[in-house]
C-alpha cells in the first residue's frame, strides 16, 4: 500500500507543476510591458489631428497646429511641421529595444525617451489668442523628447518636442 501512495505523489507533483505555468502567466501581466508604439491608442494619438482629443498636447510643439485649450506655442520649441514630427515618431517606432509602456500602470504613469535626431526646429517667441505661434526663429536641435502618459485608462502620446542644443 505504501508503494502505491509513493507512485501517486509524482503524479500529483507533475499536475501541480503543470498548473503552475498557466497561473504564472496569468500573474505576469501585472509586470509585463508592451512596446508603446504597438498600442492602438498611442498610434491614434500620435496623429496631430487626434492628439488634442486624446488628452495630449503634441500640437503645442508643431508649428502651424492649434494647441489644446490651456496650452500655447509661445516660448516653446516647435517641430517645423507635422512631417518632422512624423519622422521622429517613425524613428521611435523603429528603435530596438523599443520604448515600453506598462500593461497595468498607475494613473498618470509615464514612459519617455530622448531620441538623437537633428532638426532645424523653430523657437516660438509670440503666439495669438488661440496659442498658435506668430513669431520666432529657426534653431538647430539634436534631440527629440517623446513622452507617453496613461490618461483615462489608456496610453496616449502625451507630448513630443525638439530639445534645443
Amino acid at each position: 500500500m505504501i508503494h502505491a501512495v509513493s507512485r501517486r505523489v509524482p503524479i500529483v507533483r507533475r499536475a501541480l507543476a503543470a498548473l503552475a505555468v498557466p497561473l504564472a502567466l496569468c500573474a505576469a501581466p501585472a509586470f509585463a510591458q508592451v512596446a508603446c508604439t504597438n498600442i492602438n491608442t498611442v498610434q491614434i494619438s500620435s496623429s496631430p489631428l487626434m492628439n488634442n482629443e486624446y488628452g495630449g498636447h503634441l500640437n503645442a510643439h508643431i508649428r502651424g497646429q492649434v494647441p489644446p485649450p490651456g496650452f500655447t506655442q509661445n516660448n516653446r520649441t516647435l517641430f517645423r511641421d507635422a512631417q518632422d514630427w512624423t519622422e521622429a515618431y517613425n524613428t521611435l517606432a523603429a528603435q530596438n529595444p523599443p520604448l515600453y509602456c506598462a500593461q497595468n500602470p498607475q494613473p498618470d504613469a509615464e514612459a519617455a525617451r530622448d531620441l538623437p535626431i537633428q532638426f532645424f526646429s523653430y523657437q516660438c517667441t509670440a503666439a495669438n489668442a488661440a496659442g498658435v505661434c506668430t513669431a520666432g526663429r529657426e534653431i538647430q536641435t539634436n534631440t527629440v523628447r517623446v513622452v507617453m502618459r496613461f490618461i483615462n485608462r489608456r496610453w496616449v502620446l502625451y507630448t513630443a518636442y525638439p530639445v534645443p542644443r
